[in-house]
């Protein structure tokens, strides 16, 4: 029997791996740019009303909370099936993990899906001229929100490659994982415009940050079990 790998080993792999994927994204960044145009396309589209009215923070948390949902949803899949597309996640396979594959690659969701949560969070208070009572719940709120859409999207993402119609499977798999995370989502940015207390916003985002690192867990165990049935 081959011994385990060290923890040492297991590290140097997902590092190699986050580098891998970091440098995928530099050499081919249209998917991101597609996510994110999306995303700014969205914004603007939902704050239209915004200029002749005021949104309520109940509306507006609503709103912002789907639009990043569904920029998500068009961002993190492809990490994963583009290269089951290409013939190169079997490959990939060979060498490393599946669990480690997995971490690497909804770890660098987690980066791009954050980064954009925060670029459509900021367009879309400034277009609808939202007034930000709690400026660092909406920052800590933003963050987590991205972080466990990311995660739970990529988990959905990790379950389905090889099979038929991948993308639709995916998207079909993700939105209900994803609806108990939209509720928080739009609950710390009610927080986050006055709406609801302090204490329950900074309530929600420990909550997101917790659905984020257990959907990792779970999502690694998951990819290890499945790929190795494949």
């Amino acid at each position: 029997m081959a011994p385990a790998p060290s923890r040492s080993a297991s590290r140097s792999e997902l590092r190699a791996l986050w580098r891998k994927e970091w440098q995928s994204e530099l050499r081919s960044r249209h998917g991101l740019l597609a996510a994110t145009l999306f995303g700014f396309l969205a914004v603007v589209a939902l704050t239209m009303p915004a200029s002749t009215e005021r949104l309520t923070p109940a509306v507006a948390s609503a709103q912002l909370a789907v639009v990043v949902l569904f920029s998500v949803m068009i961002a993190v899949p492809r990490l994963f099936l583009t290269e089951d597309e290409q013939g190169t996640l079997d490959t990939l396979r060979l060498w490393a993990d599946p669990g480690a594959i997995f971490l690497a690659k909804a770890l660098m969701g987690m980066v791009l899906c954050i980064g954009q949560a925060l670029l459509m969070g900021g367009a879309f208070f400034i277009l609808t001229n939202a007034t930000v009572t709690q400026p660092l719940i909406a920052l800590a709120g933003l963050v987590a929100y991205g972080a466990a859409l990311a995660a739970t999207v990529g988990m959905a993402s990790a379950l389905v490659p090889g099979a038929q119609n991948r993308w639709l499977i995916a998207l079909v798999i993700s939105l209900p994982l994803c609806l108990p995370v939209v509720v928080f989502g739009t609950g710390v940015m009610a927080a986050a415009l006055g709406s609801q207390k302090e204490t329950s916003g900074w309530l929600t985002v420990g909550v997101l940050l917790v659905t984020a690192v257990a959907t990792l867990v779970l999502g690694t165990f998951s990819t290890r079990a499945i790929w190795r049935l494949r």
